[in-house]
């Protein structure tokens, strides 16, 4: 490597280190203002009255009636040991609530299988949606929320429960960088965040069913119960119009929202908007199907044990109707259901038996709340089975994971499968995975499970064999995986914990059929069936879960043992020192961004790459120089293909030349391009990471650069989120591709026949071709050739262009000796070889060229 470029390598390098430094110095990253601020600038505001009302409120005693009597929604069977699905025929479709008052109960009715279609699966819904009431009903008594999102409140989480079935419907995670901003926030929510208030429609206007601690929304001053009138002016006259409204604005910006209370007054209140933090779990938006209601997460039912494995639910209005509210405070929620007698003695139970459910909260420090390597990451799960029969009892339960876990760029998304011998198999946006001590890593991906289901004679993907022997049926864990997060279910403390099987499926919404692209999108999940669980009399049965809960960063994963989730493929021996090797680069820029890092080893590659540059050089000069005997051979042969490509190979030999040469830095260059393809689909710490700190442009390196939003516009097969470009236009593939051109004008030497013209413009075609192919890949990606095109051409013209010794080829033509040419260096100069030229005759044709090579230079001077 010659003086000229060590020097070039060093200014490139000097001039990005002092182009980093300068941002930092110039443009800080926008600090989010933090909400104590906020509320200690407002004490003395108008919004203290709204806050005593909503406390006085907060202070009336929880509804604990008896739960509302619906209609159950029919039984699922657990499957035969053929692994066929149950039926679907039993599944009734949902009635209105407003019917449920009138509805008698009914005892579960399960179809024989004669009656019914035994493979048909069973989370399949029927083809009618749901009838959705519209009618106004008090919707604050059903949600309620434990845990905190506000900073340093002890909290890992905000959890929105739902009393319709003791569930889990929402969990949104709290962890902060030190400017105040959610470290893991939802990069695809462009508006400023008020809180997740669950607006339920009214003749009146849009309430607030729950209002989470430490929102924008509970800080000004806003309770469950509200009436939202309008923002900044603007009326609102329904939950779509408050969210039209607010996808309009940004974090930072402090909107006026007037609010009715109880009273008939109205006040306006200010509220400071957030960035929205991750939701871990939530109601799955209407992407899909905008008919259906999304199902919580959690859910339990208890069931009876039969011979034929149809197994009936106890009361199906475990899963439909209110729970009771035993306890709730800010850390921790218990919800209790007690079985009618009568439903018991149909299935030959003694009554009673009731159902307690526990969400607890661990509260940590400030120190562990923004740390990611902490196990703080979790929530404690207990569930209890009170038998109060005089006689032991058996019973069995179906315990349903996590639902709408996190999807988002699942339109542009790469999610590596997590089995390598899956050949042919891709991930989802949702990919279910256990654990067991016979198989310590089991995978299904999204569409593996769509696929299954859309079968004619669809099978049980069973996470957990039956009757298989214990070591198969002891659950370490069972898990929904999404390419950064991931919400776990694992036995707490040291008690094993045993299920008949378990099943990776979909739920929700139907699948859409002609879609394989959206098919990604379904929501997968799974579901547990215990075996017969005896309680004694007036016994209890007891089980402890950990819900984990957040991102997959390595350490955090090696804490709960669930290292087996993040997966590089087959190609992680290259991967993973490519991330270590960004993070290194991170940290020497001062952690500003991923930006400059990914610039950095741009210029690292192709430094180490420039003897292999200037050896493409010398190729590409070689080929000119051998294109007059080239197309005198494709003359003499012209009818002759067979004889044409021999006398090519003999005239290749016998200069040493390698047509393929000019692709030996695509070949290198190919291990960096998968190596960060799968480091940005993986590695959590290049995700939403911004390529310039306060611009909202390109403010996510592992995805597209999303410049303008045209979705709304462009045909569905070029702008849609399954279509060939996506909702999003994007800049730095189109100036990728324009270098790619430019590289390809300024290096491609001209055409010396129609068959090389032919040949150039297909390149240009393929170019134009690979980016509409590249036009949603990460723009980390982009940001590597765009800086690889830029050195290239910078290199073409600071560095002294190699050239090929034309005279000594000349000189060794004119001999006509018909030995092969010696082999050419690097820099185009010959190399010594025995097999070619003897030491005399290789010594006296170098004082030959030397003094040939005196005389021009003489010739010029002059």
């Amino acid at each position: 490597m010659n003086k000229n470029t060590i020097l070039f390598i060093l200014l490139a390098s000097l001039v990005l280190m002092s182009a980093s430094i300068l941002q930092n110095v110039f443009y800080p990253p926008v600090l989010e203002p933090a909400v104590a601020e906020f509320n200690k600038a407002n004490e003395d505001n108008e919004t203290q009255p709204a806050t005593d009302a909503a406390q006085a409120r907060d202070a009336k005693d929880e509804d604990t009636s008896t739960p509302q009597t619906l209609k159950p929604l029919g039984s699922d069977s657990v499957g035969d040991n053929d692994g066929n699905q149950p039926s679907k025929e039993g599944i009734q479709k949902p009635i209105n609530s407003k019917d449920a008052d009138s509805a008698t109960p009914a005892v579960e009715t399960t179809p024989s299988i004669s009656d019914a279609n035994p493979n048909a699966p069973t989370n399949q819904l029927s083809e009618n949606p749901p009838v959705i009431d519209t009618t106004e009903k008090n919707q604050t008594e059903e949600l309620l929320s434990i845990g905190s999102i506000a900073a340093n409140s002890g909290f890992r989480y905000l959890v929105t429960v739902d009393r319709i079935g003791g569930s889990i419907r929402r969990i949104e995670l709290n962890t902060r960088l030190p400017s105040g901003r959610y470290k893991y926030r939802e990069t695809e929510q462009r508006g400023g965040y008020l809180g997740e208030l669950d607006l339920f429609n009214t003749p009146r206007g849009p309430v607030a069913a729950v209002v989470g601690h430490g929102t924008p929304a509970f800080d000004a001053g806003i309770r469950a119960g509200d009436l939202i009138r309008s923002i900044d002016g603007e009326p609102i006259g329904s939950k779509e119009d408050f969210k039209n409204t607010l996808s309009q604005t940004i974090a930072g910006q402090t909107i006026t929202l007037e609010i009715q209370s109880d009273s008939d007054a109205t006040k306006p209140i200010p509220v400071l908007l957030t960035n929205k933090p991750m939701e871990m779990v939530r109601p799955e938006p209407d992407t899909i199907d905008k008919g259906w209601p999304s199902p919580n997460s959690f859910i339990l039912t208890l069931r009876k044990k039969t011979q034929d494995q149809n197994w009936p639910e106890l009361d199906a209005n475990m899963v439909t109707g209110l729970w009771n509210v035993s306890s709730i405070s800010q850390d921790s929620v218990e919800f209790s259901y007690k079985l009618p007698e009568d439903l018991l003695t149909a299935q030959g139970l003694k009554g009673p038996l009731n159902v307690i459910k526990r969400f607890t909260l661990p509260k940590i420090s400030d120190e562990q709340l923004d740390n990611t390597s902490s196990k703080t990451f979790d929530i404690l799960f207990d569930l209890e089975v009170e038998n109060g029969a005089s006689e032991e009892q058996s019973v069995t339960f179906q315990l349903d994971g996590p639902t709408g876990t996190p999807s988002e760029g699942w339109w542009y998304q790469n999610k590596i499968h997590g089995r390598q011998s899956a050949i042919g198999y891709i991930a989802g946006a949702r990919d279910v995975i256990s654990s067991s001590e016979a198989e310590p890593f089991k995978f299904f991906g999204g569409p593996e499970i769509v696929k299954n289901q859309l079968q004619d004679n669809p099978k049980y993907l069973r996470l957990f064999p039956m009757n298989e022997g214990p070591e198969y049926q002891e659950v370490k864990y069972v898990a929904v995986d999404t390419q950064y997060f991931n919400v776990t279910l694992k036995p707490a403390g040291t008690k094993p914990f045993f299920v008949y099987t378990g099943m990776a499926m979909t739920t929700g919404a139907a699948i859409p059929e002609d879609n394989g692209r959206l098919q990604k999108l379904v929501d997968c999940s799974f579901k547990l069936f215990s075996d017969n669980t005896p309680i004694a009399a007036n016994g209890k049965y007891k089980q402890s879960f950990i819900i984990f809960s957040g991102p997959k960063e390595p350490v955090l994963l090696r804490e709960y043992g669930l290292e087996d989730a993040r997966t590089f493929g087959w190609f992680a021996w290259f991967s993973k020192p490519l991330c270590w090797l960004l993070k290194v680069f991170y940290t020497m820029t001062f952690q500003i961004g991923y930006g400059i890092p990914i610039i950095l080893l741009t210029i690292l590659v192709r430094s180490l790459m420039i003897p292999v540059s200037r050896k493409a050089a010398i190729n590409a000069q070689m080929m000119q120089y051998l294109q007059p005997q080239i197309k005198e051979i494709a003359d003499k042969y012209k009818d002759n293909m067979e004889k044409r490509s021999s006398a090519q190979r003999e005239l290749f030999k016998k200069y040493n030349y390698n047509p393929f040469g000019g692709c030996f830095m695509m070949f290198f260059q190919l291990p960096i391009f998968i190596g960060l393809y799968r480091g940005l689909s993986v590695d959590i710490a290049l995700r939403d990471q911004p390529l310039i700190p306060g611009i909202q442009w390109c403010s996510n390196l592992a995805a597209p650069d999303m410049f303008w939003y045209w979705g709304d516009w462009m045909p569905n097969f070029l702008g849609g989120e399954t279509g060939w470009l996506g909702p999003y236009l994007n800049i730095l593939p189109i100036i990728t591709i324009f270098l790619f051109l430019a590289q390809q004008k300024l290096f491609t030497p001209p055409a010396t026949d129609d068959q090389q013209i032919m040949a150039q413009k297909v390149m240009k075609f393929m170019m134009i071709f690979m980016g509409v192919l590249f036009f949603k890949v990460p723009s980390g990606l982009c940001l590597y050739f765009i800086t690889s095109s830029i050195w290239g051409i910078a290199e073409r013209k600071m560095l002294p262009k190699p050239k090929l010794d034309t005279d000594s080829l000349a000189a060794d033509d004119a001999e006509g000796s018909g030995k092969k040419m010696p082999r050419r260096s690097l820099f185009g100069k010959p190399e010594t070889s025995p097999t070619s030229f003897d030491n005399a005759t290789h010594l006296e044709e170098k004082k030959r060229r030397a003094k040939e090579r005196k005389r021009k230079l003489k010739q010029r001077g002059n």
